[in-house]
């Protein structure tokens, strides 16, 4: 007595391609054994594929189901998902809507099935006008698959479709023997449905470009074994365009992947199930702070670094750009607040986010998309755990490029993405630091700082600094020694540029360090200029301040004074 063969559903991927998938409806019209049920997964696809579905429903008399949701970009993985939990039977076979089937396409991938397998099958590539002048009787009567057919059509690559002449027992030779390794590849896999059920499926944040491999690989390392079919299982890949590619999303994949494979991760968190900690509108549960004034130039490169974050909040202190504008096209929610300090501002722009993990960055620095996707597959764990702050790897770029080599300003750790109840800023005027209690971890990846577009541009930056720090000194109880100050400048160009290595960044890494030598040599002026004030009132109680503002009333202007009026010019 023959053992009772598995129910088969189909599962066939689309979106808006309706002309290539009535040629893929039309190959499983022809299979030497018909599938017990047809499902087309449409990620978002318009009314034409709806129409053409209950079309070949009623002439073709398939038993088609079709799945849609929304289009709301590339979410294939999520309509598979629903496509897995909702399938009556026993055994999948997975195809996109662009690839015809051979006619014995539905008999191999069932008599190959076994335990505890996957299989993985194999297709031919056809260029596009090929692909157009295939018509349903070719497919009916198998000429769309005869090597001399399609030569005369135009496939020019003869040895890319030689596989169709194979004997059966070549064909599995040549299974056995090829170098290529079996993956989960979306236009042909198979295999049972509880298998998919225990990895929990396609992982839902994926984009397009690998998430195929990913189900694949989680499924070896759930001890479900592959097997290559390549030469058996064979479809026809019709050629189109590919407008849903996403180059931040095909980092994210590389970078999912190459956790998973670390960490050995046979389920996924994101799948069937979805216990991933989201909001109402399906975002992670991270506020992106931006602190800002006239900022207009930069601020949309930093939000949209930031992509998968639920809230984006700009803190604007005047400006009087369009810096707000900027921030409300981008997404963002605006609130204005005067300037307390870095410390004070920064703890009350934590305070005005929805979210308790706050990302701080300013307005000139943005995300690499290594980055992104680094914290977005860490986040899950992080709201799980008792973590206080992650260190993000701080890389300047100086006039457009990034500097390699220059030590103060490569990979410079910054705890930017912390725990606002577990973590706090100290509130001095400048150099203020975040003081936290609990793990502090560290990304491996790295944010990008514009430190300056000139020269220009960064000893104003340097000056104003200084001022903030000096102003913030406790009252000198020493005399500061004048003989010092020529000797400070060359001990610190040289500590920047060859111990610290700014000379391997060139002509970039010198101006830099010679930057950062005189903003040192004009902090010592300073603090010199406030013994000697401190001398001549008597007190350093308030002298300093009161000094600098008879400096100014008188027109002699300070450092930060002239930075004020040089921007305003």
């Amino acid at each position: 007595m023959s053992e009772r063969r598995p129910t088969v559903t189909v599962v066939i991927s689309t979106y808006n391609q309706p002309d290539w998938l009535e040629k893929v409806l039309w190959g499983f019209l022809t299979q030497s054994i018909q599938p017990d049920e047809i499902i087309v997964a449409d990620d978002g696809s318009t009314m034409e594929t709806a129409a053409l579905i209950e079309r070949a429903r009623t002439e073709l008399l398939l038993p088609i189901e079709h799945l849609w949701h929304e289009d709301r970009g590339f979410r294939k993985n999520v309509i598979l998902n629903r496509a897995i939990a909702s399938a009556r039977g026993d055994y999948l076979i997975f195809t996109d809507g662009d690839c015809i089937p051979r006619r014995n396409f539905v008999e191999t991938h069932l008599s190959l099935a076994r335990p505890n397998r996957f299989l993985s099958g194999g297709c031919i590539r056809l260029p596009r006008v090929v692909a157009q002048a295939i018509e349903f009787d070719d497919v009916r009567t198998g000429r769309a698959f005869q090597v001399e057919w399609l030569r005369r059509q135009g496939v020019r690559n003869v040895r890319r479709v030689m596989r169709l002449r194979y004997s059966p027992w070549r064909a599995r030779i040549s299974d056995a023997c090829t170098p290529t390794r079996a993956t989960w590849n979306g236009h042909n896999s198979s295999t049972w449905k509880h298998l998919l059920l225990r990895v929990n499926g396609f992982d839902e944040r994926m984009g397009y470009g690998g998430e195929d491999r990913e189900l694949g690989e989680r499924l070896i390392r759930a001890g479900v074994r592959p097997r290559q079919i390549r030469h058996r299982a064979l479809c026809l890949h019709l050629d189109h365009d590919r407008g849903y590619v996403d180059q931040c999303r095909l980092v994210f994949n590389r970078m999912l992947r190459r956790h998973n494979k670390r960490k050995r991760v046979p389920t996924t968190i994101a799948g069937i199930h979805n216990r991933l900690p989201l909001t109402a509108n399906g975002a992670l549960p991270v506020s992106l702070v931006v602190m800002t004034k006239n900022e207009e130039r930069s601020l949309a490169r930093c939000l949209d670094s930031v992509s998968w974050a639920a809230e984006k909040l700009v803190v604007d202190c005047g400006s009087e750009d369009r810096t707000v504008q900027v921030a409300e096209g981008h997404g963002a929610r605006v609130i204005s607040s005067a300037w307390r300090g870095y410390g004070k501002q920064r703890n009350f722009a934590a305070m005005q986010a929805t979210h308790d993990w706050i990302l701080m960055l300013d307005a000139d620095q943005w995300l690499t998309p290594e980055l992104a996707a680094e914290l977005e597959i860490l986040l899950p764990d992080l709201v799980s755990s008792r973590a206080a702050a992650v260190l993000l790897p701080m890389t300047a770029t100086y006039a457009g490029r990034e500097l390699r080599y220059y030590r103060s300003m490569v990979r410079k750790p910054k705890p930017r993405f912390y725990h606002r109840r577990r973590a706090r800023w100290t509130e001095p005027p400048i150099h203020e630091r975040l003081d936290a209690t609990g793990l502090i971890q560290r990304a491996r990846h790295e944010v990008l700082n514009e430190v300056c577009t000139s020269a220009y541009d960064h000893q104003r930056r340097l000056l104003t600094y200084a001022e903030l720090k000096v102003g913030d000194c406790p009252a000198p109880t020493r005399r500061q020694s004048s003989w010092v100050l020529p000797f400070i400048y060359p001990a610190v160009f040289a500590k920047k540029f060859l111990l610290q290595l700014a000379l391997l960044d060139g002509a970039r890494g010198f101006i830099l360090a010679h930057n950062e030598a005189q903003y040192t040599v004009f902090k010592r002026i300073r603090l010199f200029e406030r013994t000697r004030l401190q001398r001549e009132f008597g007190s350093a109680k308030g002298a300093f301040p009161r000094a600098l503002k008879r400096s100014l009333s008188s027109g002699g202007g300070s450092g930060l004074e002239q930075t004020r009026s040089s921007s305003d010019r």
